[in-house]
């Protein structure tokens, strides 16, 4: 019984890496098109063609510039940050969320670079978040507070304390819903 299951995990593992790392299952056309031409990229995922000549500053860009370099992963994870996350949010009074917050893990880092954020007992708030300055006023709503931006942004977004007492940013856009965990800077 256990010689079947390590020989079927193994054989799973073995197709994933071959459907991952070979283009089975891509489109004979979309590979043609950027074979031989270093200026075009071709997205498998998206159908998507992308000239790189299209856009100079791609082409001269520095390459140690953080935002065109993969960062290096830091090791911190939060569940509820996954897309299948349930948030059970429970109600909190608004002194809670007074202070300075931050994110730390990879996906926020990933997602935003920075998540740098203030909360006022006043009912306003100021952020830096992925190097833009926000700020606004809060006001609470059932079981969270939810955040106005008055930059030309508008980067609204809620906050909300999980049963399990992290405070998750939960932000609404065209594509889903993001949480992001953030933590109390002392």
């Amino acid at each position: 019984m256990n010689r079947k299951y390590i020989s079927f995990v193994a054989i799973i593992a073995m197709l994933a890496f071959l459907a991952s790392s070979c283009s089975i299952f891509g489109n004979k056309e979309e590979e043609a098109v950027g074979e031989n031409d270093p200026s075009v990229i071709v997205s498998q995922e998206s159908n998507e063609v992308n000239d790189l000549e299209a856009d100079p500053g791609l082409i001269d860009a520095d390459p140690n510039q953080p935002d065109l370099t993969e960062r290096e992963s830091n090791g911190i994870s939060f569940d509820l940050e996954r897309e299948d996350a349930e948030i059970k949010r429970v109600k909190t009074n608004p002194e809670k969320f007074v202070g300075r917050w931050t994110a730390t893990s990879d996906q926020a880092l990933y997602l935003y670079g920075n998540i740098d954020l203030i909360i006022n007992s006043n009912g306003s708030w100021a952020a830096d978040i992925t190097e833009e300055k926000l700020g606004g006023s809060w006001k609470e709503a059932d079981d969270h507070i939810h955040l106005d931006d008055t930059s030309e942004l508008n980067f609204d977004f809620d906050l909300a304390f999980d049963q399990s007492g992290d405070l998750v940013m939960t932000e609404t856009n065209p594509e889903g819903v993001i949480n992001t965990v953030l933590t109390k800077v002392n």
